[in-house]
């Protein structure tokens, strides 16, 4: 956005100065402006970030303009589940490996581009980390720039309000020192006869 304002508000200079003389190019330019914004959203920004990613060696399936990787997605997940239709009689229970299962082009992807690429959904970018020192180094980053996202946060409010999943920041680090010791090994050791009385009974 802060890119398209120079050469927004250069474009519109040169139509008040050019309007005086010319009416004719007002009709030209100020219809383009909005046609000019949304392509820097739908286009050139994602292609920013991606040119960015693969200049560090981060590569990943080429997006369409505006559906980015969607469609791919689809028929990944369509042929995966062509593939495991004939597999799964209901006596099988697949408990580990659940992510190939629901998200197949994730591994199909990992086995083209390597455990760290890009992909696309509409105009948003996501980088796929699936490298554990890496994914531990940025567990450890303080930066506010590594929240969730907003558009998946808002979408999550109804259900999750202000709480530790949804949360960014400075709330977010409060209720993660409020949880955090529950999960410390002494107290778990301490809960593990019931865990496991649980487990059984649940057999």
């Amino acid at each position: 956005m802060k890119a398209l304002l120079l050469p927004l508000l250069v474009l519109v200079l040169a139509v008040l100065f050019l309007t005086n003389k010319h009416g004719l190019v007002v009709v030209v330019f100020v219809p383009g402006l909005p046609l000019l914004y949304l392509l820097e959203i739908v286009w050139v920004k994602p292609w920013r970030i991606r040119r960015k990613l693969q200049a560090q060696g981060i590569k990943g399936p080429k997006p369409w303009l505006v559906y980015g990787n969607v469609w791919e997605m689809q028929k990944i997940q369509e042929s995966a589940k062509q593939k495991n239709s004939g597999k799964n009689d209901g006596d099988e229970f697949v408990a580990h490996d659940y992510t190939s299962t629901l998200f197949p082009y994730f591994e199909h992807w990992r086995r083209q581009y390597g455990p760290i690429y890009t992909y696309s959904t509409g105009n948003k970018q996501h980088l796929y980390v699936n490298h554990p020192e890496l994914v531990k180094e940025l567990n450890h980053c303080i930066s506010s720039d590594l929240g969730k996202p907003s558009y998946v946060t808002k979408r999550l409010a109804p259900m999750l309000g202000n709480g530790i999943l949804r949360s960014n920041g400075h709330i977010w680090a409060q209720q993660r020192k409020i949880v955090a010791p529950e999960f410390f090994m002494d107290k778990v050791k301490v809960k593990n006869s019931t865990l496991v009385l649980s487990s059984r009974l649940s057999d």
